[in-house]
């Protein structure tokens, strides 16, 4: 063997040697990223236990039981993690729809609160004119007089109707979570239900009238 064929023969070994060195840093390194992807994953994965364990106490829902860990076709350590990451994104955002969902009413979510209290209170007057048109056949068969019937009519139905619209938007417009206060509009109940109920007294007479 000459000399520059040794020579060549240790600058090839010292290429491999080199070859190795950086193979065996480049495994490191991505062993390393790998289990600093993992704890912090890990760390991700246990802060969104604990908050979705604090929504299922506020929204009193249990924690559905983790299912049975499917196949895992996926060999590769980086693509497994960018799948992990993935999930976790998608329990995040189901997460925080939870959260915006809880936020809102119980009654009619969505709906803006002068809505929705409107739609209440004429849900109560309507209800307390069914109550009305029955005091009223009662008075056509003289079971009562004409200052109960008014009383009723102008006081008595219409307390009645603000007060049960006003009450149950205080327990059915409250959010579960977030800002616990609850526009009621009582002012706007006040007129919807001592508007309604000389209206219908009124129509009650001249429907009666025509008869």
């Amino acid at each position: 063997m000459t000399w520059n064929q040794y020579a060549r023969l240790a600058r090839q070994l010292d290429e491999l040697y080199r070859d190795d060195e950086r193979q065996a840093a480049g495994q490191a390194a991505a062993r390393e990223a790998a289990a600093a992807a993992t704890g912090s994953l890990d760390a991700r994965l246990r802060m969104q236990r604990q908050r979705l364990e604090q929504l299922s106490g506020l929204l009193q829902t249990p924690l559905p039981a983790p299912g049975p860990a499917g196949p895992a076709p996926v060999t590769d350590p980086a693509q497994a993690l960018q799948l992990a990451r993935q999930h976790a994104d998608l329990a995040d955002a189901a997460a925080a729809e939870a959260e915006q969902l809880a936020g809102q009413p119980r009654l009619l979510p969505g709906t803006s609160a002068p809505a929705r209290n409107l739609l209440v209170y004429a849900c109560c007057a309507l209800a307390a004119v069914v109550a009305q048109y029955a005091l009223l056949a009662l008075s056509g068969v003289g079971h009562l007089g004409t200052v109960t019937i008014l009383g009723w009519v102008c006081a008595g139905f219409p307390l009645l109707a603000w007060a049960g619209g006003y009450f149950a938007i205080g327990a059915l417009g409250r959010p579960v979570v977030g800002d616990q206060s609850v526009q009621r509009s009582a002012r706007l109940g006040f007129a919807v239900c001592f508007l309604a109920m000389p209206v219908a007294f009124c129509a009650f007479k001249v429907f009666t009238g025509l008869l």
